[in-house]
């Protein structure tokens, strides 16, 4: 049934892996849907047909997930995570235990800035081993659900799958689905070095360059002293501190003059549509005032 897909346009690729020890395995690798976008069905499933020659085959299948293509500190998460495997016809289908890891919320006093409202490591630790019999074909259907973020126009829903085991290790490639229609805005704070109160410090940041001439809205929280409790804002929290526009080299900037000591903490937001952009804001970085 999902043969005739390929002729409708979805990509597929083959790879022969390593022969060692005498096991052949092939791969081909369909993704549906071919192309994805903000607000549609949030999933997407690639079946991995397998083919094995004279022998039998054992592997295990490690993934690791998407990123967003960009830092760390513009967008927490990954843009899809794995929700679930199946394997249609001859072999067996072991699933490992899957563990989220999660950071503990440090016990310290003071200003403590979460992203996209939560403090964790987004760590998720899974694989799968299959055994194929010699000489047969079967599908692994794996399926990954996707972010209620909208992607930025660079970003790879594709996770990176590995076939590991006796003669085989090779990594399998996916078709890549297509992003369509609108996409967010990657957008970033600087980080710099401590601050006064009483002179003027700047805050810079990064953003597309074909948002030049655009306004960046800088929003701030704060001050907090390190001898009040522990204080976990969210975005609800932050005041409007400023509002920048984006150069030509996709760099944005405001000159700020706090007036108090403490420890603060400030993200950047993208309030309007340009295009097909659509609203969307980064992650906030500390700022510290002596």
């Amino acid at each position: 049934m999902w043969r005739g897909a390929i002729g409708l346009g979805i990509a597929a690729l083959a790879l022969l892996l390593a022969p060692g020890a005498g096991a052949e395995v092939r791969f081909n690798a369909v993704t549906t849907p071919p192309e994805v976008g903000f607000g549609s069905p949030g999933e997407v499933t690639y079946r991995i047909e397998i083919r094995t020659g004279a022998t039998p085959a054992e592997f295990r299948i490690a993934d690791d997930p998407p990123s967003w293509g960009a830092r760390h500190d513009v967008r927490p998460g990954a843009p899809a995570r794995h929700t679930g495997s199946e394997l249609e016809g001859p072999g067996e289908l072991m699933i490992a235990a899957v563990a989220a890891v999660t950071a503990p919320l440090p016990l310290r006093a003071g200003l403590l800035l979460s992203c996209g409202g939560r403090i964790d490591s987004g760590l998720t630790i899974s694989g799968e081993t299959l055994r194929i019999p010699a000489r047969s074909t079967s599908t692994l259907i794996s399926r990954w659900s996707l972010s209620e973020s909208p992607p930025f126009g660079f970003t790879d829903y594709r996770p990176v799958l590995r076939a590991e085991g006796p003669g085989i290790s090779q990594r399998i490639d996916l078709p890549k689905p297509r992003i369509v229609g609108p996409v967010g805005v990657p957008l970033r704070l600087l980080r710099d070095g401590p601050r006064r109160a009483g002179r003027t410090q700047r805050i810079r940041g990064r953003t597309d360059p074909q948002l030049a001439g655009r306004t960046v809205v800088l929003r701030l929280f704060g001050p907090v002293s390190r001898r009040d409790r522990t204080v976990v804002p969210g975005t609800q929290d932050f005041r409007t501190l400023a509002r920048a526009k984006v150069n030509r080299l996709g760099y944005y900037d405001y000159r700020w003059k706090p007036r108090h000591g403490g420890q603060y903490g400030a993200y950047p937001s993208f309030l309007g549509k340009e295009g097909s952009r659509l609203r969307d804001h980064g992650c906030p970085i500390p700022l510290k005032v002596r």
